[in-house]
């Protein structure tokens, strides 16, 4: 799809529940060929393009705890595309533009590079009438007009059937931000995937689900150790997901640059898409104020719950306040 802005609990006992994921999971090693196609223009050098695919490596084998990596292969600029005067119905109509498609993968084939050997295979093209930043409907990406490592891992995302990360100003009848998420790179971050979003890759993070009211003690979400790194608290059809993000960075920026705290999402178990689990939806100001809660705020979820963020414990541990609505 396009982007586009717009530890052990006290006072409960529940058992640490490992849940699976909504798919198998995303693990080992890819290859990923990324086809250089122009039809004259070539607006980054080859260079540039493997620079951006071994940031992409970096930050994937990071997030996922080095349990994934990428193998890439960057083709050189070929010169086989016919400029678009026009928006063709073909570019919006599900799938990628065989105008691309086509002619690209025969140029890759022709230089040696066997496609079909490649677990996913993604088209970087100049700008064309119909610039959508990019699309990745099955094993396949495009990438037009656009070129980041944030914006290569959201659309190999959606290969790995991730969905949109959203982002909404209210617990309620609030409209969505579709790519609001500042935090994941399936939204409009470039940092780390979500706790959520990890769970769904198969990367097995560490969470709790709780169904009681208690006090909880989470890690850092971008670190593995022994505590829990999130919290799932299950309202009806709608799952929370509240994890500690203590120094997030924004987009190829340095660490400080977001703001640290407690993050609260939900999804919405209903709503699903071909090809991908459920989005989910970053609350932006849980306390009225900020998209984190930090020490002292909390946030009440009308008929579920309130979560009150009690205690940071350096950049290593928050302690939270579950307290579940009466029936």
């Amino acid at each position: 799809m396009c982007r586009v802005r717009w530890a052990a609990p006290v006072g409960a006992l529940l058992a640490l529940l490992a849940f699976a994921p909504a798919a198998a999971p995303i693990s080992g090693h890819q290859r990923v060929l990324l086809v250089l196609a122009t039809w004259g223009p070539q607006p980054y050098a080859v260079s540039e393009v493997r620079a951006v695919a071994v940031e992409a490596d970096r930050l994937l084998r990071g997030s996922s705890g080095g349990r994934f990596s990428l193998d890439v292969d960057v083709t050189n600029w070929s010169n086989v595309l016919a400029r678009p005067v026009s928006c063709p119905r073909d570019w919006w109509d599900g799938g990628l533009p065989r105008a691309v498609t086509v002619p690209g993968a025969s140029a890759a084939q022709a230089a040696g590079y066997p496609v079909d050997s490649y677990g996913r295979v993604v088209y970087v093209i100049p700008a064309s009438p119909c610039p959508s930043g990019g699309s990745a409907p099955g094993h396949e990406a495009l990438l037009d007009g656009a070129l980041n490592a944030p914006l290569l891992l959201h659309e190999l995302g959606h290969t790995w059937a991730v969905a949109h990360a959203r982002s909404t100003l209210c617990v309620g009848l609030c409209g969505q931000d579709e790519y609001g998420d500042p935090y994941s790179p399936m939204g409009s971050g470039g940092d780390d995937f979500t706790v959520y979003e990890k769970h769904e890759l198969g990367w097995g993070p560490r969470v709790r689900v709780v169904r009681t009211s208690g006090r909880f003690a989470i890690g850092r979400a971008d670190r593995s150790g022994t505590l829990p790194v999130a919290l799932r608290v299950p309202v009806g059809p709608l799952d929370w997901w509240i994890e500690f993000r203590p120094a997030p960075r924004a987009a190829g920026e340095t660490e400080g640059t977001l703001r640290g705290g407690v993050l609260v999402r939900y999804v919405d178990t209903r709503e699903t898409f071909p090809g991908q689990g459920p989005p989910s939806t970053l609350v932006l100001n849980p306390s009225g104020a900020a998209p984190t809660l930090s020490p002292g705020k909390q946030l009440k979820v009308p008929h579920g719950f309130t979560v009150r963020f009690v205690q940071r414990r350096g950049n290593a541990t928050a302690v939270l306040q579950i307290t579940r609505a009466r029936s």
